[in-house]
This record gives structure tokens, C-alpha cells and sequence, in this order.
């Protein structure tokens, strides 16, 4: 079953190749309007907002939430829009549904970027785990104020040790306007656990690939590296001075690298 009624606004140049957006989790196609406007004149941008972000609350987005049925509702959002093949763009969670709708939908993709993103957990125990984690998650975005729950959130090591604490507090600013209820369903449908690992198909990925990683994201680096050993049609880009939201902490610098990466000929593969 696919989810439904995903809320998607366009930017750029009417019937110019197209880039569909996929923000990470707590976001909203909002937040790529900045990189939007780098690219934006000779682009068709699609700024979706993910079920559960947003716009595209539950009486929206009729059906599942799961990655499955997600990455279903994206290509009927790029038949709505007559769009015949896409550049993807995603970060985080948006990525795992990114590279999710690439190894379902290749015909659809033309290019792939992930930023700071995974193919999943690998074994059977790590999702488990995972699913428990992402439940304590979203049971305590169900009785917490939000605010504080996001400057728990940002509190990670994996946002506390680049973000400076102007970023920190506008990106907490910026998520209070996020329903929590939709964001603990979200968490719960389409966390990283609930999702299929992917690290297995990753051999037959048939778009080209390029994974960019913050310097200071360990994690994700190394998450990055293991990606390229896969595939040869992955590639990887490190920006300095960044961490995991790369595109917020340096989006000067992400930016250039995705017009760049856009502009590289239809057909080419490298």
C-alpha cells in the first residue's frame, strides 16, 4: 500500500530537468530553499515534505508511512508532475529513502546524491536494537515538551560537536513547529531499524552515486567509505569543517558541489 498526498512545493524553471528533495528527519522541504536558490534557474525543484513533516500530516498522507510505501508515493508525486526521471537529493533519513527509491525505481533516477546517509542496519540484532531505541524516541516525544525534547536531540554527539550554539539554537527554533505525535510515527514507521538494510543490494545499484560526508562525522564517513567497496558507482565527497548536516553548517560549499555534480552530462556514469 502506498502513502498518499505527500505535500510538495516547486521551485526553478518550469519543465527544466528536475531534482527531488528529501529532507532528514524533524525537517520539511523547506529547509533545502537556500541550495534551491544556487541551482534553481535551469532546474525544476520538488520540495517534498516527508509523512509525519510538514505539511503532510496524517490526513494528508493516507496509508503507511513505512520507507516502502514512502518511496511509492514519490514516484506517484514525480507521475503527478510528469516528470519521466529525476536527480535525487537527500539527507539522513531522506537519504535512506533516497537510495531506497533508487534501488527500487532505477529507471527513474538519473543521478543520486546522499548526504550524511546510511544503507541501514545490517543484521537481524542492530534493527531490533534500533526499533527499541527509536520506540523510548518517539514514547518520549509523546510526553515532553518539544522543546525540550529537541535540545536533548541536538545534544547528540553527532550534531553537539559542529553545530555552534547559534545553528543549535536556530535549528531548534526552527523543528517547534513540528507535530509531535506525527514525528513519534514517523520515527516508529520509518526509523532506521523498521527499514530493510540495504548493504546487500547496493552491488546491483545502477544510478550513479555520490555520498557526501562532513570531515567531522565520523560515523558517517566510515559508513561512507564501506558504501564505496559496494559499488562502483558510488563515489565519495568529504567537506571539510562540517559535521553532519552538512549542507547547514557549510552550505556555500555544498551548494558548488551539487550544481557541479548536476551539471555532469545526462549520460554519463562517473
Amino acid at each position: 500500500m502506498t502513502a498518499t498526498g505527500l505535500t510538495c512545493r516547486i521551485e526553478g524553471t518550469p519543465a527544466a530537468p528536475a531534482v527531488l528533495f528529501c529532507h532528514g528527519f524533524l525537517g520539511r522541504g523547506e529547509d533545502w530553499r537556500p541550495v534551491v536558490e544556487r541551482i534553481g534557474e535551469g532546474r525544476r525543484c520538488l520540495l517534498v515534505d516527508l509523512p509525519g513533516h510538514g505539511d503532510s500530516g496524517p490526513e494528508r498522507v493516507v496509508g503507511p508511512w513505512t520507507i516502502g510505501a514512502t518511496a511509492a508515493a514519490l514516484i506517484d508525486l514525480l507521475d503527478r508532475e510528469t516528470v519521466e526521471q529525476c536527480d535525487l537529493v537527500g539527507y539522513s533519513m531522506g537519504g535512506r529513502l533516497a537510495l531506497y527509491t533508487a534501488l527500487r525505481y532505477p529507471r527513474r533516477v538519473r543521478r543520486l546524491l546522499l548526504e550524511s546517509a546510511s544503507p541501514g542496519l545490517e543484521s537481524d540484532a542492530a534493527r531490533a536494537d534500533r526499533r527499541e531505541r527509536d520506540d523510548r524516541l518517539a514514547a518520549a516525544l509523546e510526553t515532553t515538551p518539544l522543546g525540550d525534547w529537541l535540545a536533548a536531540w541536538y545534544d547528540q554527539p553527532l550534531f553537539a560537536a559542529t553545530l555552534s550554539a547559534a545553528q543549535r539554537a536556530a535549528m531548534i527554533a526552527a523543528r517547534m513547529d513540528n507535530e509531535p505525535p506525527w514525528l513519534a510515527r514517523s520515527l516508529r514507521e520509518m526509523g532506521t531499524g523498521s527499514q530493510p538494510s540495504l548493504w546487500a543490494e547496493l552491488a546491483d545499484l545502477a544510478v550513479p552515486t555520490l555520498v557526501v560526508v562532513g570531515e567531522h562525522d565520523r560515523k558517517y564517513r566510515d559508513i561512507a567509505a564501506m558504501m564505496a567497496t559496494r559499488s562502483a558507482m558510488i563515489h565519495v565527497s568529504e567537506i571539510p569543517g562540517a559535521g553532519h548536516n552538512v549542507h547547514a553548517e557549510r552550505p556555500d560549499a555544498f551548494r558548488e558541489l551539487l550544481h557541479e555534480y548536476l551539471l555532469k552530462d545526462q549520460t554519463s556514469t562517473d
